[in-house]
């Protein structure tokens, strides 16, 4: 659909990625605060931690996790996210295409 548009690919690509929040939700105070209440409640449990067990130890260490991802911003997580497809699919369908080779 893109060729038949009015507006040229790159002018839309550059749009889109000026629409991707460069500055995390939370502050980083507020994620460490949440982030160490659910590690002390983890520590003070008399039982060793079990992920592989217990339902609430594999929730409790999700939701350390989903601290970690919402401390960085969207953009770093995009561009983490397609550094691989890029280097392994669209950098060598671009050489190729660029090459003239059929």
């Amino acid at each position: 659909m893109m060729p038949k548009s009015v507006v040229h690919p790159t002018f839309a690509g550059v749009a889109i990625a000026l629409t991707i929040p460069a500055c995390p939700k939370l502050t980083s105070e507020k994620i460490l605060v949440n982030a160490k209440k659910t590690i002390n409640s983890m520590q003070k449990k008399s039982k060793p931690v079990d992920v592989l067990g217990g339902f609430r130890d594999h929730e409790q260490v999700l939701e350390v996790r989903d601290f970690a991802e919402n401390a960085s911003t969207p953009l770093r997580r995009w561009e983490d996210a397609l550094d691989i497809p890029v280097a392994l699919f669209f950098l060598p369908l671009f050489v190729r295409t660029n090459t003239g080779y059929p």
